[in-house]
């Protein structure tokens, strides 16, 4: 297996702002799960499955001063023999792997500003599209749009502070296919979650924290699932994923932290 990476960074005159690009080749060999314990599509091992090989493009800038932070990402990526597990065939039910050629692209945007010495508001976005191009179908598993925003508020010991994280409907997806963990399992609804949190700095080394997750108690699912086990059944002897589950609903907790 070969690999190789390369990084070009350049700071901009007279600012705060970095600008890089990079260019990446690495090479997978298929692990366990994938060459031994799951079958090809004509055969009963996983022996006739190539290794997987990524070129990858990545460029972005990184902008920062006293108040702001802020960052922009972007990728371009192609695999070669990408290692798919392709659960459609009733006849290999614990699914079986193939080789394919993949395309995707994406990008990220972060920024976090103060906005006086108390409050500061953090917001992020992101967003991945890949394609089976072997098949010129939706490459299952790839997370929806997603952006996240948050409000604080900070003094002296204590602070409060607020998160909202609002996904987007995936309806780009290929039923039945994944990897060794997880399959999609059709289109997904979107979602907006809100969560609370406040700290308190007691002493130098210790602190206490609280929250409330999912502060509204929505009744969502990820699109992205996660199983493990032959035939994605899970710890659960006999059961086989055929939907998703639900996130926990309302959740609060409590933290201590102590420093030694």
């Amino acid at each position: 297996m070969h690999s190789a990476f390369a990084r070009v960074e350049h700071k901009l005159a007279n600012t705060s702002a970095l600008v890089y690009f990079g260019i990446g080749h690495t090479e997978r060999f298929p692990d366990y799960w994938e060459l031994i314990a799951k079958e090809a599509e004509q055969s009963i091992s996983g022996f006739n499955i190539k290794p997987e090989q990524t070129t990858q493009l990545d460029t972005g800038i990184m902008y920062r001063n006293e108040k702001t932070e802020f960052s922009v990402s972007a990728f371009y990526n192609q695999v070669d023999d990408f290692i798919l597990v392709n659960y459609s065939n009733m006849m290999k039910a614990n699914g079986f792997v193939q080789n394919i050629d993949t395309r995707s692209y994406g990008a990220e945007l972060s920024i976090a500003h103060a906005l006086s010495t108390t409050w500061k508001a953090e917001s992020a976005l992101s967003y991945v599209h890949a394609t089976n191009t072997s098949d010129n179908t939706p490459l299952p598993q790839i997370s929806p749009l997603e952006w996240r925003t948050g409000l604080s508020y900070s003094r002296d010991n204590w602070s409060v502070g607020s998160l909202m994280r609002v996904v987007d409907r995936q309806n780009r997806y290929t039923l039945n296919q994944g990897n060794i963990v997880g399959k999609d399992l059709g289109a997904a609804a979107g979602f907006v979650i809100y969560s609370l949190n406040a700290s308190w700095q007691l002493t130098d080394s210790t602190l206490f924290s609280a929250g409330a997750d999912n502060l509204f108690d929505k009744n969502y699912a990820e699109f992205v699932s996660r199983a493990g086990g032959n035939g994605m059944g899970g710890g659960i002897p006999g059961f086989i994923q055929t939907e998703r589950v639900n996130e926990p609903g309302r959740t609060f907790w409590l933290k201590l932290q102590l420093t030694l």
